[in-house]
């Protein structure tokens, strides 16, 4: 360890790295994308799993080479697109970018929490009169909440520590981001590594700080579904159709995300719970019969 900490080299690379403008950037640049990302690929996701369309398997397939092929396999086309729109030199050469390179993986995971889900808490949302985007605000949202989490760490991630499209697009130091800024501790023939290093540790700070407080959103939101615990009730011999219907309402009541669901919400939890309360009666009548 040190003999003496030196807190003042972290002020010096503040000041001397101009690293406050490069954090703004960077930070405009991430959440805009990040969010875009959550957006559209939620949307996508939940027409993926839950419509029927003619082309989607050939539209799907356009997604999963965004996960194959490489960012250096068409810049050439993607910069002379940018050049003929004028967009280099704006944060939008990145955010467009950042979020067309996040959506293949926001697809295909909330893509997949979507298909595990019960086909009938859509088909009773349907049936109690919710149109598409009713049952995507009320019902997906909420049930994709870890997945959204988990997506939009690795696109904030991913954003704020990209390094070769803002070094090729953005020649403005007034909108250069961390990674480009970080150049300026490094030149032809020296590197001040103490500055370098310290504004480093400065970068990765918002990071651990997005992280840290939203890491249970992905790794303790796991709930179990309804007729998971209607079956294990029924194998436990006891449960009485009251204390299955208040199961049934507190289950929904957590995978919507809060303890007292909003007066437009009660229809679809009511339509919800006669579904599956219906389920869980003909599983325990078979169960009897058997």
């Amino acid at each position: 360890l040190p003999k003496s900490w030196d807190w003042s080299v972290f002020a010096q690379a503040w000041a001397d790295g101009g690293i406050g403008q490069y954090a703004i950037n960077s930070f405009i640049v991430t959440a805009v994308s990040t969010l875009a990302i959550l957006a559209l690929g939620s949307m996508a996701a939940f027409a993926f799993s839950r419509m029927k369309f003619r082309g989607s398997a050939l539209l799907l397939t356009l997604f999963t080479l965004g996960l194959l092929l490489p960012i250096q396999s068409y810049f050439i086309a993607q910069n002379s697109l940018f050049e003929y729109l004028h967009l280099k030199d704006t944060r939008w050469a990145l955010i467009i970018p950042y979020t067309a390179m996040g959506l293949p993986l926001a697809i295909w995971l909330l893509k997949a929490y979507l298909d595990s889900l019960p086909k009938e808490l859509f088909e009773a949302a349907r049936i109690d009169g919710a149109g598409d985007f009713r049952i995507y605000w009320s019902v997906v949202v909420p049930l994709i909440r870890s997945g959204m989490a988990t997506v939009a760490i690795f696109s904030a991630l991913a954003a704020w520590n990209e390094f070769l499209l803002a070094l090729l697009y953005i020649q403005n130091d007034a909108l250069k981001t961390i990674p480009v800024g970080l150049l300026a501790f490094s030149t032809k023939y020296i590197t001040d590594y103490h500055l370098l290093f310290a504004a480093l540790t400065i970068v990765t700070i918002p990071m651990i700080a997005v992280y840290v407080p939203t890491n249970h959103l992905y790794l303790g939101d796991i709930v179990i579904c309804p007729q998971v615990a209607a079956e294990q009730a029924r194998h436990a011999g006891h449960a009485t159709a009251d204390e299955m219907r208040l199961l049934l309402t507190h289950g929904m009541l957590h995978l919507l995300g809060h303890d007292h669901a909003q007066p437009d919400e009660h229809q679809v939890m009511f339509a919800l719970q006669a579904t599956l309360l219906a389920e869980w009666e003909g599983v325990r009548d078979g169960g009897a019969g058997a």
